[in-house]
């Protein structure tokens, strides 16, 4: 069985602006004058948080522009699920996750914060202030993309736990579930792979996934498909029902999976040999070829004892999700440091990615 790399990168939003004109000198001063006009019908008691929040908002415009960001749009949501009480959580009740919904402006382009006043915060004053700032502006920001449509049922590919592969012209996307995160390198027309992530919630668990329109659709078993935006991670589109099922695929797949293991059981012995005599890639192929996550941890621990780059990452890895072995991320923090200082570029990402390091 192959093994099959995990990359792990924030998750960007910067944008593609074309440079505002250059603000006015009595900026400030319009925008109190706004912010007062704008909080005018508003009551008292809220008339402080309406004019912090429309301040807030109108920065926010200003700032991303300037930096060259697309901003994010703030947008007043439902309210989310009332706090349940202590006797409730005592009994083991959970608030059920919303699932999905779109989470990138279809007029503009931008990332949408959806605000809560219940939860605090400046929300109507945040939204008003954007909206302000956001007028004279608005036509040298970037305008999206057309969404992206549903693939047709070639297009998708059932899920397997290694990782899938999807491809169409001029592009390869590479998909892995990595605990509570969904991660994704691609690498378009030749150009170097780039790498996203976004967290993994249960409506997100990919039953089949698929390529169209730059966005990656991903087949769930309880919300239909949903379409993340490559290089944010947003969710620009969602279909409630009729995904494909890709049933051919998932045989083609099955069919593999019983050739590998088969291959994987001839070779067992001549690579128990190889490992006998401490060398780490036959402890790498014995991993990769275990069934179970125990002994996987196992070989992988010998080969990073071993001093092997991929075995201290993939050591790391299990350690930081408690697969196979007790989850201890102080100890995985330390196998990924030394699998980049011994030069795996994996565990670089990682520890940008999780731990902040440089």
């Amino acid at each position: 069985m192959r093994p099959r790399g995990i990359l792990l990168a924030p998750l960007l939003l910067l944008g593609a602006c074309r440079p505002p004109a250059q603000p006015a000198p009595d900026r400030e001063a319009s925008l109190e004058a706004a912010a007062r006009a704008a909080a005018a019908s508003t009551p008292a008691a809220l008339r402080g948080d309406f004019l912090e929040g429309f301040r807030m908002g109108a920065r926010m415009v200003w700032e991303a522009t300037t930096q060259r960001r697309v901003p994010w749009l703030p947008r007043m949501g439902e309210p989310g699920p009332a706090p349940l009480p202590e006797a409730a959580r005592a009994m083991g009740v959970v608030a059920v996750d919303p699932g999905p919904r779109i989470e990138q402006d279809a007029a503009t382009g931008f990332p949408i914060r959806f605000l809560d006043p219940a939860a605090g915060g400046f929300g109507p004053g945040e939204v008003a202030g954007f909206a302000w700032a956001l007028a004279p502006v608005r036509e040298r920001l970037c305008h999206p993309a057309p969404l992206p449509a549903l693939p047709g049922g070639e297009a998708w590919k059932a899920w397997h736990p290694q990782g899938v592969l999807l491809s169409t012209p001029g592009l390869q996307v590479q998909v892995h579930l990595v605990g509570n995160a969904l991660l994704w390198s691609w690498m378009g027309n030749g150009f170097p792979p780039q790498h996203a992530w976004r967290r993994a919630p249960d409506w997100l668990v990919p039953r089949a996934l698929a390529l169209r329109d730059q966005a990656l659709w991903v087949a769930t078993e309880t919300h239909g498909a949903v379409a993340l935006d490559l290089r944010t991670g947003l969710v620009v589109a969602l279909q409630a029902g009729g995904v494909p099922a890709p049933e051919s695929e998932a045989r083609a797949r099955e069919d593999q999976r019983k050739q590998e293991a088969a291959e994987d059981l001839r070779e067992r012995p001549q690579r128990l040999a190889r490992a006998g005599r401490g060398e780490p890639a036959a402890m790498l192929e014995l991993a990769w070829a275990a069934e179970e996550p125990a002994e996987q941890a196992a070989w992988f621990r010998k080969a990073a004892e071993a001093g092997d780059a991929e075995g201290m990452y993939e050591l790391g890895v299990r350690l930081y999700q408690g697969r196979g072995v007790a989850e201890d991320r102080r100890e995985a923090r330390e196998w990924f440091q030394r699998a980049a200082r011994a030069g795996n570029p994996k565990a670089r990402e990682v520890l940008a990615g999780l731990f902040k390091e440089p």
